[in-house]
């Protein structure tokens, strides 16, 4: 504890000092992994990083949606951002990269820290400690930059497949089992899509309730193919959109959401807590919307995940699959121009995931695909003026069991739209917790099924998951995030767009140089066999 009272000492109260109070109180748990560089050397931003995960660690409010990188704990990294890693040909993306991964990491310690009892930090000057924090952050990364061959030791220790188990494979016996449960696995999934083909029963559509998004009747957002445009700003053609843009685009593509009218457990709503435990309140309907990056065609594309919770899954599902808590999302995919391109769906437990795809953009899964094939469900309907995606919702089960398109009607009740971050940062009182415990998990969501299922490798199978925690598949590996997920599987019908047309105006040199590197031989292959 030395280094951590002479730092204290030198800054006489400023952010180290309060890491004394809280390593006390919180006992000193073990430090996080070295940092993988001696141009650290003992200095003071080394040892308040180590007091930081220390602190974090103790009090176990890790945030789990994003990984440290072995090595360099002052960057993070997803499954997007490691797939830029592998694009980034130049210095300029390959800085770019890290920028946002060292960006990634101070926003993902603020959240960390602001979920420490408030009781050890009431004392502490905070803005003080975020200053010392982003100080020493951009002071590591300049330091590793001067070091050769720093950007593949950072992509070496991007190791993101955190939630299948080998040694639960290996005393599964995996090999074996894995056999009876994909039998099983393809029949249920199998069952549901052909119900989701089937016609709409219209004697069953009497006690079914319709909600729609606020401002259902009027949202719109013009121009879409311009908006991603002039977003394309950076050398790897990732999108960087406003806020006020992304919350436009949430409405824009929210969908009309269809279920029994009745059942307390098929009420989706707003996570409450009470006396320490999550629960949902049914009368007040919610859905959780986030943004993610995909690939199609090599080219970053926007996705937009609505996510429902309900307080129960219930009957008619399997009885080991029943539980408090339930969730589902709902995935809106756009390409280059902003027309859908795929719809996917999944329980929050990654289970029962199932994509449909724009059958005028995407020829279908390749048969030469290797690896990981989601399960394909048919086209998805296309919205005509005014209409929206319609999803009917399974009763009890919560899966989908329709997919369609409707107008929006004025007497429909509805929903409101929120920020899946609220869940990240959820403020009861005067505490800030999370839904998600520190491996993205939420506790109290076990499920029986994980009792014989976790030969297949998935820790709790079965339970509910934080974003960038979903496995998608029980044989093999795959993941709801993967961002290589629809260009390794499908097929599309017209050629990948020139440079030229994704941004307006001139295009300076690294953008083309990079833009074209990003398109690998896999993605050459898809085009030019495009119809």
């Amino acid at each position: 504890m030395g280094p951590v009272s002479d730092f204290a000492w030198k800054n006489r109260g400023l952010p180290a000092a309060f890491l004394l109070v809280v390593l006390f109180l919180s006992g000193c748990a073990p430090k996080a992994g070295p940092f993988n560089s001696a141009s650290y050397g003992s200095g003071d931003c080394q040892h308040l990083w180590q007091d930081l995960e220390e602190v974090i660690h103790a009090n176990q409010v890790a945030d789990s949606r994003a990984l440290r990188v072995e090595g360099f704990p002052y960057l993070r990294s997803t499954r997007y951002l490691q797939a830029l890693a592998r694009r980034a040909a130049s210095p300029a993306a390959q800085g770019y990269v890290l920028e946002e991964m060292r960006r990634l990491d101070l926003a993902q310690r603020a959240l960390e820290l602001s979920r420490i009892p408030a009781g050890i930090f009431a004392a502490l000057d905070r803005p003080a400690l975020s200053e010392e924090i982003a100080a020493c952050s951009q002071g590591f990364l300049a330091a590793d930059n001067m070091r050769p061959h720093f950007f593949d030791q950072v992509q070496d220790g991007m190791d993101l497949d955190r939630d299948y188990s080998l040694w639960l494979r290996s005393v599964g016996l995996y090999p074996l089992t894995s056999l009876v449960v994909d039998f099983f696995a393809q029949g249920a999934m199998a069952e549901m899509v052909a119900e989701l083909r089937s016609p709409v029963d219209q004697a069953a559509t009497k006690n079914l309730l319709t909600f729609r998004p606020p401002g259902s009747d009027s949202a719109t957002l013009p121009n879409l193919d311009e908006l991603l445009g002039r977003s394309r700003r950076n050398p790897l053609l990732t999108l960087e959109i406003t806020q006020e843009d992304l919350t436009a685009l949430a409405h824009r593509f929210a969908p009309l959401l269809t279920i029994a009218d009745g059942a307390e457990h098929d009420r989706f709503g707003r996570i409450v807590r009470h006396q320490g435990q999550f629960a949902v309140d049914g009368s007040d309907p919610v859905v959780y919307y986030y943004f993610s990056q995909t690939f199609i065609q090599g080219i970053p594309a926007l996705q937009i995940n609505y996510v429902l919770w309900f307080a129960e899954r219930a009957k008619p599902a399997p009885w080991f699959e029943q539980g408090v808590l339930d969730g589902l999302v709902v995935r809106v995919t756009l390409n280059w121009q902003g027309q859908p391109t795929f719809v996917d769906v999944a329980l929050q437990c990654g289970c029962y995931h199932f994509v449909l795809f724009n059958g005028d953009l995407v020829s279908g899964l390749l048969a030469e695909a290797g690896g990981f094939k989601p399960f394909v469900a048919g086209t998805m309907p296309e919205p005509q003026a005014g209409e929206r995606l319609q999803f009917a919702i399974k009763s009890g089960w919560h899966q989908i069991g329709q997919v369609s398109t409707a107008l929006p009607a004025r007497n429909q009740p509805t929903y409101q739209l929120l920020p899946y971050e609220g869940l990240e940062y959820f403020v009861d009182g005067d505490e800030v917790v999370s839904l998600f415990d520190d491996q993205g998990r939420v506790s109290g969501t076990n499920r029986l099924e994980r009792f014989f299922l976790f030969p297949m490798g998935i820790p709790k199978v079965g339970a509910m998951r934080q974003r960038g925690r979903q496995p998608i598949t029980l044989i093999g590996r795959a993941y709801f995030d993967d961002p290589d997920l629809f260009d390794n599987a499908f097929g599309y019908r017209f050629p990948r767009p020139a440079i030229a047309d994704l941004i307006p105006g001139e295009i300076d040199g690294q953008n083309q140089e990079n833009g074209e590197k990003s398109m690998t031989s896999a993605d050459k292959a898809k085009t030019g066999n495009a119809r």
